[in-house]
């Protein structure tokens, strides 16, 4: 595993990049959940980038307006983002991940779970049920799990590449238009992806059939730099 901490970037290249999403003690006694997060990946055989929202060492010494920037951008730019909500309204009331949830739980890259016991986690339960048609996970083991097995190998990407989510990497549509790039000598800059439109619920295992991203491409030959809005969509056989 490559563990990626605060204000740190993705390794180049990147085969895999899960965002460990959830609630962050605020003082040196609480115990977190990701150091266990991270041993039960290690026993799964997870071998991507696993995202960090904590400081590498423990001590916060930027600002909170970095913080809040890097999770935005690196949450945009990961494959996968596993929510995980051990709530204590005392230690770790979530109230962050509570928005960030609301960002991102219908993206169709996300996973959900919380400890059963966890307080004031129904909304998001009922939200989360209504666009995956899934059941929240009960167990840290049971979203890493699920996480590792949608995952698998990833794919190797560099530079840019690394900001296409895995399940768009994948996908015919975009294969096809970025071969076509590539073969026009272009080379892909930047993108960030609006809208992914899965055949099925809004859940990161059904199969993809359009999406949406912004994009900057380097023309041929040249510094230009063409950058818009790309919407590519098909069909997926029903099976």
């Amino acid at each position: 595993m490559h563990f990626v901490y605060a204000l740190e970037d993705l390794p180049d290249p990147c085969r895999a990049s899960l965002f460990l999403a959830g609630p962050t003690p605020r003082d040196p006694v609480t115990q977190g959940w990701r150091p266990e997060a991270l041993r039960l990946l290690a026993g799964l055989g997870y071998e991507g980038a696993v995202v960090i929202p904590e400081p590498r060492g423990g001590e916060w010494c930027h600002s909170h307006t970095e913080q809040v920037e890097w999770e935005v951008a690196m949450r945009a730019r990961a494959d996968l983002i596993a929510f995980w909500v051990p709530r204590e309204l005392a230690t770790m009331p979530a109230f962050t991940t509570n928005v960030e949830f609301g960002e991102d739980y219908d993206s169709c890259r996300c996973l959900y779970g919380r400890p059963p016991e966890a307080p004031k986690c129904r909304y998001l339960d009922v939200r989360w049920e209504a666009v995956t048609a899934r059941a929240p996970h009960d167990s840290l083991h049971g979203v890493l799990a699920e996480a590792v097995a949608i995952l698998g190998m990833g794919a190797e990407r560099y530079g840019a590449q690394r900001d296409v989510p895995l399940a768009v990497w994948r996908s015919e549509l975009f294969t096809e238009w970025h071969c076509a790039q590539t073969a026009a000598g272009h080379a892909l800059r930047q993108f960030r992806v609006r809208h992914m439109q899965p055949h099925g619920p809004r859940h990161p295992a059904s199969p993809l059939t359009g999406f949406l991203a912004w994009t900057a491409v380097a023309e041929a030959g040249g510094d230009r730099i063409i950058a818009g809005e790309v919407f590519l969509a098909g069909l997926v056989p029903v099976p």
